[in-house]
């Protein structure tokens, strides 16, 4: 198997496992990495993807 083979193989699977567990192991990662970065983003994201849910739940 190729290297290319094998890297994207590592990719998908790590698209799925992020998709399956909603995206924490990557927050979680990037959190670790860069908090500052990633605490300014949450600050964003959360309120708007909270906003989002709450109009589709009703």
């Amino acid at each position: 198997m190729s290297k290319e083979n094998v890297t994207l193989k590592k990719g998908m699977l790590m698209a799925v496992l992020d998709t399956v567990t909603f995206g924490v192991p990557a927050y979680l990662g990037n959190l670790v990495k860069q908090p500052r970065k990633t605490l300014k983003l949450s600050l964003v994201i959360f309120p708007i993807v909270s906003t989002v849910a709450f109009l589709l739940s009703h």
